[in-house]
């Protein structure tokens, strides 16, 4: 689905408003390269596209934004990742190195994990 659209409250992020502030620019579109856009929209162009770009420049233009280090924006899908592996019964050595971590981080990660769960179950419980 084209990135077209922005997000409203009670719709999903590419259905509803015309990103472009009621200028089509869909005939022009597929001839958008990243210098028509200044910075940093140029870079997000380069990187996920020039109709991504349009998106955020809608969505987020004028703000200030933190993105943090890709370790650790991608800690909880790491850990979800670790617990998948571990229930499928990997060793520790292959699950630290698909997750890009030392086997005693990951021992860690599991304790964490069932230490949560567990105190989980015993608010449920009791």
């Amino acid at each position: 689905m084209p990135f077209d659209k922005i997000k409203d409250e009670n719709r999903p992020l590419n259905e509803g408003v015309d990103v472009t502030n009621n200028i089509d620019f869909s005939s022009i579109l597929h001839e958008a390269q990243p210098s028509d856009f200044p910075y940093p929209y140029n870079f997000i162009a380069e990187i996920a596209g020039v109709e991504s770009a349009l998106v955020l420049a809608r969505e987020i233009s004028g703000m200030y934004y933190y993105f943090p280090v890709y370790r650790n924006a991608t800690k909880r899908l790491r850990r979800r990742l670790i617990l998948k592996e571990f229930d499928s019964g990997s060793s520790m050595k292959d699950i630290a190195r698909k997750c890009d971590l030392s086997e005693t981080e990951v021992r860690k990660e599991i304790r964490k994990m069932k230490r949560a769960a567990s105190e989980k179950d015993n608010i449920r419980g009791g």
